[in-house]
């Protein structure tokens, strides 16, 4: 039990409740509390004291310091706001990613903040947002989530958004999907992709023109499979080059 008249008194002109961060010397050394005190009345509505109720926080701004430790080292760029949605804190992964320093963030409201980042942006599988970032010529695809954060009585205080670096794990899908869909030789679309399209083709009108290759199987015999593939690749090379917006798929092969 302790009194601290200072924040007694300020309760007592104001007549309303306040809360207050004190510190209390102990047997433990030095405690923190953060301290709810509101003005207390008699039957005839004369002010007569103040009651309080008293969290000892001492822990909890321990784990603060904690926090930013572990924030520092983390691998993922991690952007911490309160529940009133300000920036409270950065680590260096995201001052690096989104080149920022904690001075231009701190304080800003993060909607904002995030609908800026926006601009190139697209939802993926998980329904997690992905943003392409581009720093000093590097290209990063960055998967951002949010994750709530509760104090030690299990209220709201804030979020944590973690940033994570996906551009590794996207460019190697898109490499397996690029060589389930394409031609090895050609890299003309293949059989099974031109199949995929064409069931899901919705157009009221579609124009397709089919193209074989007069005497190819003479170009094999006379010259040999090489000449045959180059022969291949130029004829793809052509269609490419004829019709750049269109879907040119390789069937035979």
């Amino acid at each position: 039990e302790y009194v601290c008249l200072e924040t007694d008194t300020v309760v007592m002109e104001e007549g309303k409740t306040r809360v207050f961060d004190e510190f209390v010397k102990s047997k433990q050394g030095m405690r923190q509390f953060k301290t709810y005190k509101s003005p207390l009345f008699d039957e005839d509505g004369e002010l007569m004291g103040t009651v309080g109720v008293a969290h000892d926080v001492t822990d909890l701004g321990n784990m603060t310091v904690e926090l930013e430790i572990i924030l520092r080292s983390m691998p993922f760029a991690i952007l911490v706001y309160d529940d009133k949605g300000r920036v409270t804190d950065i680590n260096r992964k995201f001052e690096e990613y989104f080149e920022v320093k904690p001075v231009n963030m701190i304080g800003v409201d993060f909607d904002s903040w995030k609908k800026s980042i926006l601009t190139n942006s697209k939802v993926n599988e998980a329904g997690k947002i992905e943003v392409c970032l581009k720093n000093n010529g590097v290209t990063r695809i960055v998967e951002i989530s949010e994750e709530p954060i509760v104090d030690v009585f299990d209220s709201f205080i804030g979020k944590l958004c973690i940033c994570r670096d996906v551009t590794t794990e996207r460019t190697f899908e898109e490499r397996l999907m690029l060589s389930a869909n394409t031609d090895v030789l050609t890299g003309l679309y293949n059989r099974r992709y031109f199949y995929e399209k064409i069931e899901h083709c919705h157009a009221p009108q579609v124009s397709l023109l089919y193209v074989d290759l007069d005497n190819f199987k003479l170009i094999n015999d006379l010259h040999g499979h090489q000449v045959g593939d180059n022969t291949l690749i130029t004829v793809g090379e052509i269609l490419r080059s004829c019709c750049p917006g269109d879907l040119i798929c390789r069937i035979g092969g």
